[in-house]
Order: structure tokens, then sequence, then C-alpha cells
């Protein structure tokens, strides 16, 4: 609702107003209980559907899809809620049914439809939370790729890099395409290396002759980082 414009706005209390007036134009013949019972139902089934429809069935900024995880289960139980409610409203007067069953009636559903707006929201917290795991695993490596295309960037504009130190970048960049996604903290550990060494020898290429000992160092321990790395997987 803190995304609404005045025309949502405009457009929501316009409805509620002509359900009010609905009410008062053809419910006078209804007891006072069951009047102000059946208008506070109908106008949280106007406002349960008047929020799902208002709602952007996808938003742009939510790149987790956490909206529509819980999509399904928000309307199915919205739907049988107030199809259920309509039909108690009209069926339990007709049948001559005292207005304390009709209360304990709407109770029980309203106690569902609570029931079904908790589960929709941890239906999308849960789909939030898998979504990030699963990005937290592909961050580190992701930028160890980075780093590398950064490394065989220079590489290209480099024309004095000696032919074993372009051999073994390219045996290293050959190697990442074979390393999987991992949830375990050692290898969050050994892709923080693997990027600052690659970042250290993109820097060091400015320089070849000078800062051939840093090269040759930084590549050994990203060697040995992405051979460890190939061992670790989800836990």
């Amino acid at each position: 609702m803190k995304n609404w414009t005045p025309l949502t706005w405009t457009l929501f209390l316009l409805g509620e107003a002509i359900l009010i007036a609905g009410f008062c134009l053809f419910g006078h013949k209804l007891p006072d209980n069951v009047y102000y019972l059946d208008l506070i139902i109908s106008s949280v089934i106007y406002i349960l559907l008047f929020l799902n429809f208002a709602r952007p069935m996808v938003r742009l900024d939510d790149e987790s899809g956490s909206d529509v995880g819980s999509l399904g289960i928000s309307w199915t139980f919205t739907g049988w809620y107030a199809v259920l409610s309509v039909i108690c409203m009209i069926a339990m007067p007709y049948c001559d049914l005292e207005f304390k069953y009709q209360l304990i009636a709407q109770a029980i559903l309203l106690f569902f439809l609570l029931m079904g707006i908790i589960f929709s929201r941890e239906s999308g917290s849960k789909v939030a939370e898998v979504y990030h795991r699963e990005k937290s695993m592909t961050d580190g490596m992701d930028n160890v790729r980075r780093q590398m295309r950064a490394v065989l960037d220079t590489l290209a504009e480099t024309r004095n890099v000696p032919a074993p130190v372009r051999q073994r970048i390219d045996r290293i960049n050959e190697s990442l395409r074979y390393i999987s996604p991992s949830d375990n903290p050692e290898a969050e550990g050994l892709e923080t290396l693997m990027a600052e060494s690659l970042a250290d020898i993109n820097r060091a290429l400015a320089d070849v002759e000078l800062n051939r000992s840093l090269i040759d160092s930084r590549l050994s321990r990203t060697e040995r980082c992405c051979e460890n790395r190939k061992k670790l997987f989800s836990r």
C-alpha cells in the first residue's frame, strides 16, 4: 500500500464507498447484528481482492522473485475465503440459523485466511532465502572470473609477456571453467585469495620484467587455490 498512487487510493476508497452504499440501500431488512457482520466481512473480502489486483505480479526491484513464490498461495486462500464467506452470508440467514453460528463460521474462515497469509509470507521468505544463498555461492567465483577477464584483456595488450607466463594464465583460465558453486566457508576464502592474486597479476603486467617474481608468486598461489577449490563442493 505504501507504493500506491493517488489514483489507486481513489479507486480503493471509491469501491469501499460503493460497497457501503449498497448495504445502506439494500441491507436495511437485515437484523442489525447480521447487517454489521456482513458489512465487515464484505469489506474484508473487498480489501483482500483489491490488494491482490493492485499488487504487481512481478516487481523489477525484487530479483529473488519472492512475490511470485507467494502469489499462488495468496490467491488460493483469498479466493476460497471470499467464496465461502459469501456462501455463509447468504445461506446461514436463509436457513434461519442463529447469529452466533454465523459469527463462529465467519471467525473460523477468518482464522484460515490468516493462516494462509502467514503461509504466503513464509513461502515468499523461503524463496528469497534460497535466492540469496544461491547468489552468495556464485558471487565469489563471479568475482574471480571478472578478475581473470581483466588479466586476459591486459595480456592481449601486452606484447613482452613470456610464453610460460601466458601458458600458466591460460591453464588457470581453463581450470576455472570446471569449478562448481559451493557454500563451503573454505571455498569463499580460496575464491577471495584467487581474486586478489589475479588483481595483483593484472597490475604487475604493466612491467613484466620488473615484476616477474611477483607474477610468478601470484600465479603459483592462484594455481594452488584453484586446485584446492576444485575439491570443494556444497555441504
